[in-house]
């Protein structure tokens, strides 16, 4: 099924770059508290919230971003805007900094999560929904788990004492981690870009013979013909997809 839809594929490429990236954000959020911000670990909390409030607006917001621009267009500007968003994030030393910076950051994610997933949804065939799903999300979920390990492993041993200097600014243990998160997330925004099918007018689909006839319809849909579909409303992400970009990993 994956194969015979560009869409799709494409879709969980970027899924999987951008994972790699912000798996490391999860983990390793208390200790840029603690080491980057030199603040206490019981304010992850704020920094939780921000993000939370955050991702309200963007979920307010989305439905109105797709229409204006695309769907294409929102995705991978959403997923170059955050990764920039993380990598200015990573450079923080203050807190209240830091906490606008993570608020901001919900924002295009959040736009990202909520316009993507409705139409993931409208391009597969309904008799093969079940088959995306238990395809997509744990390919997903192992994205994020190996940036997981791979983020505790060199945060705790192989960078554990790394400090370098790049023309004149310091880079520590952590903001290197989530400096090359967010190039990992722009990356996956770099390749929407290059692989994601064009918008395409609306168009009226032939009426279809039979079932095999539907799936090749559905499979060959572009992000623009099902744009009508996705677009009057915002379709809630939890339960049916897990979120693309969840750097707050709620």
């Amino acid at each position: 099924m994956f194969a015979g839809n560009r869409f799709l594929v494409a879709l969980l490429t970027a899924a999987v770059i951008t994972q790699l990236g912000t798996g490391a954000l999860n983990t390793l959020e208390v200790f840029f508290l603690t080491d980057n911000l030199h603040t206490n670990a019981h304010l992850l909390g704020f920094i939780s919230m921000a993000f939370g409030i955050g991702s309200i607006i963007g979920a307010l917001t989305s439905s109105r971003v797709v229409r204006l621009i695309g769907a294409r267009r929102t995705s991978w500007i959403m997923l170059i805007v955050t990764g920039i968003l993380i990598l200015i994030f990573a450079r923080q030393t203050i807190f209240i900094a830091a906490l606008v910076t993570f608020f901001f950051i919900a924002i295009p994610a959040t736009m990202l999560n909520t316009s993507l997933t409705p139409l993931m949804l409208a391009v597969t065939p309904r008799e093969y929904l079940g088959r995306m799903l238990a395809v997509f999300n744990p390919i997903n979920t192992a994205a994020s788990m190996v940036s997981i390990v791979v983020a505790g492993w060199l945060a705790s041993t192989a960078l554990l004492h790394f400090h370098a200097s790049v023309g004149g600014l310091h880079i520590g243990r952590i903001d290197a981690i989530f400096s090359v998160a967010g190039l990992l997330v722009v990356a996956g925004g770099v390749f929407a870009v290059i692989a994601f099918p064009p918008d395409a007018a609306p168009a009226e689909p032939d009426p279809p013979a039979g079932p095999d006839a539907r799936a090749g319809d559905a499979s060959d849909a572009t992000i623009g013909q099902v744009l009508e579909i996705a677009a009057p409303g915002v379709i809630p992400t939890q339960g049916v997809t897990e979120p693309l970009i969840d750097p707050a990993g709620s």
